[in-house]
């Protein structure tokens, strides 16, 4: 009978729907292979011997970077053999949480206040979680890696702060103008350490105080495939782009 027949559109919709329906089943079968493809991989190079290997490599770095940041090796040989295997499953297995289990207490000044709301030093508000030296690696070309100590604030406020009152060692002249008038901190930037540990490549202007890269041509830079502003504290760029193993990897 007529009345029992359906009408075009809906011979059509219900025939999409059913190709639809299919096309779910046909998508969650491929999500699940490869969710079982990347589990499989993932076992297979957790077996390897070089991983391993670059597992060693990786608490080594993390060791380096946590003496860095807290001034002490206390940190670093407290994490116990079962904790460093999580951090390295999670890393290995991209498992945010197993990582995150046990570097959130290592994550001291990851989770701090940003640099522009943290006092000057010798104030007495410097905020506890900035770290002692920030864990900074440069990479140019493939040449070895460059590391050197990284301070959270400039060379020029730290020797201002250190400069003798009338040749005599009295109390540094940042802590007296702290009390005066309220100051902003001089951190420092991403172009400060580049222009410092890179002078051929970068430089800093003498009149504003900006760096600037030499050769805009033939120099490029960046952090985790990004390049921010050379203006940028590099306290906030390491709280925001630093490795797993905590240190700020910066390709030139």
């Amino acid at each position: 009978p007529s009345d029992r027949l359906l009408p075009l559109n809906d011979c059509l919709s219900l025939k999409n729907t059913k190709r639809s329906n299919k096309n779910d089943d046909n998508d969650e079968n491929i999500v699940k292979s490869k969710i079982n493809r990347n589990e499989y991989v993932m076992e297979e190079m957790a077996q390897n011997p070089i991983t391993h290997h670059i597992a060693r490599i990786f608490r080594n770095s993390l060791k380096q970077s946590l003496f860095l940041q807290y001034g002490s090796s206390k940190t670093a040989m407290s994490i116990s053999k079962k904790s460093h295997g999580k951090l390295w499953d999670g890393v290995l297995r991209s498992k945010f949480e197993l990582y995150h289990e046990v570097n959130r207490d290592l994550q001291r000044g990851v989770t701090a206040k940003s640099a522009t709301s943290v006092s000057s030093p010798g104030t007495g508000n410097e905020s506890s979680d900035m770290p002692q030296l920030i864990p900074v690696r440069v990479l140019v070309n493939g040449a070895p890696l460059i590391q050197k100590p990284c301070h959270v604030y400039s060379k020029r406020e730290i020797e201002r702060g250190n400069q003798p009152v009338g040749g005599d060692y009295q109390e540094p002249i940042a802590k007296l103008l702290a009390r005066i008038t309220p100051k902003t901190p001089s951190f420092t930037t991403l172009g400060e350490v580049l222009a410092d540990w890179l002078p051929h490549l970068f430089d800093i202007d003498s009149a504003s105080g900006c760096a600037a890269v030499i050769s805009q041509s033939t120099t490029y830079f960046s952090i985790q495939g990004i390049q921010p502003s050379l203006d940028c504290n590099i306290v906030d760029l390491w709280k925001c782009l630093c490795h797993p193993d905590h240190f700020l990897y910066i390709v030139v």
